[in-house]
């Protein structure tokens, strides 16, 4: 299964990918069908996955659960309200931490889906866009004030044991290792080391063209969405202190916020453009794999595949004060006598797509 985060006009919604592979073609198309949709109450701005289950950052209606078992039909489970300004959320454990704009961090006690309670809140002191959590830390990318690391081993007890003031506003954070990757609005991907929070350093950074936002890190390449001037980067991190462009692609769009990968191809919430999917087989020479347009504005993607024959994509989509959650499906059913000429392709996606955040 395949799951992308993005932001648009029907909250939630479900797409199908096919891949259709030609043995005379160099790269593998995807055909992206909807499946399903799930409108929720306020903004859908962010998204996290586990088992049946879709957490919403739903802005001014704080966090939504939603039943994907029926991606064709997807429903509310439960909701807490409390968590208004809901911009990002991260599901650790048997909580759900959201970083709630300028509410700061709420952790959201997920054990009982039916009865969902605030077991905790920092109230940072800037605009909380994004979380993730490793062990005890949630690290908070924190808009002015950079990333922040909370301690959150006692859940009522929150307190901050780590600041990296940045130059300019943080809006993303992917912690692998020791390091953390921040996206610096104007000054691009910064490479932190966060191995002692007590005393964080950048290590290395690149600034590609136009407003740096979301990041996403896969093995030795961070994947940098950096708007509609800069599109897509996919910058290799193998040495954090020396970090250069390895791939770049201009999107149609205006490349936002959420980006996932999948094998060799990478998924890009696009703005006005939806999702794109981009084939980065060979770095230096990308192509597009497929699009689906949401007449909505794209925000963030996740994507998760389970099986042999199913991938879906869960996209998170808003458009002014408006916005939804989307699932989008994607059907790896493909021609066997064209998989006989690619049996690799198909085997690495469902591989690597086993890896994918929130599965």
């Amino acid at each position: 299964m395949i799951v992308y985060r993005i932001m648009a006009m029907i909250g939630l919604l479900i797409l199908v990918l096919t891949p259709l592979i030609s043995e005379i073609s160099s790269a593998g198309s995807l055909y992206l069908n909807k499946i399903g949709s799930y409108d929720t109450p306020g903004s859908a701005m962010g998204l996290a996955l586990r088992g049946n289950y879709a957490y919403v950052a739903d802005h001014t209606y704080g966090l939504q659960v939603i039943d994907i078992s029926n991606p064709s039909s997807p429903s509310s489970v439960s909701s807490c309200d409390s968590a208004s300004g809901a911009y990002g959320v991260c599901v650790a454990g048997n909580y759900a931490y959201i970083a709630c704009s300028w509410n700061g961090l709420f952790v959201i006690d997920i054990s009982d889906l039916d009865s969902l309670t605030v077991a905790g809140r920092y109230d940072t002191p800037e605009f909380a866009y994004n979380v993730t959590v490793v062990g005890d830390y949630a690290y908070v990318a924190n808009g002015e004030t950079g990333l922040l690391i909370i301690n959150i081993s006692v859940p009522d007890s929150l307190y901050v044991i780590g600041n990296y003031d940045s130059p300019s506003p943080v809006e993303d954070v992917c912690v692998v290792g020791n390091h953390a990757f921040v996206t610096d609005l104007y000054d691009g991907l910064l490479i932190i080391d966060v191995t002692d929070p007590d005393s964080l350093f950048l290590v290395g950074s690149y600034d590609p063209p136009g407003l740096v936002r979301g990041v996403t890190v896969e093995g030795n390449y961070a994947y940098v969405s950096a708007g509609r001037d800069g599109g897509l980067k996919i910058i290799n991190v193998a040495n954090p202190a020396s970090p250069f462009l390895a791939g770049s692609y201009n999107t149609p769009g205006c490349a936002w916020f959420g980006i996932d990968v999948v094998g060799d191809y990478v998924f890009v919430a696009d703005g006005e453009n939806g999702l794109q999917a981009i084939d980065f087989s060979n770095l230096g020479s990308p192509l597009p794999a497929g699009n689906y347009d949401t007449s909505n504005w794209g925000h963030d993607v996740i994507v998760r595949g389970e099986g042999e024959e199913t991938l879906w994509s869960f996209l998170s989509l808003y458009s002014g004060y408006l916005s939804h959650l989307t699932l989008v499906s994607i059907d790896l059913e493909c021609h066997w006598q064209e998989l006989l000429y690619h049996p690799d392709a198909r085997q690495q996606m469902l591989r690597d797509s086993r890896s994918r955040k929130g599965a």
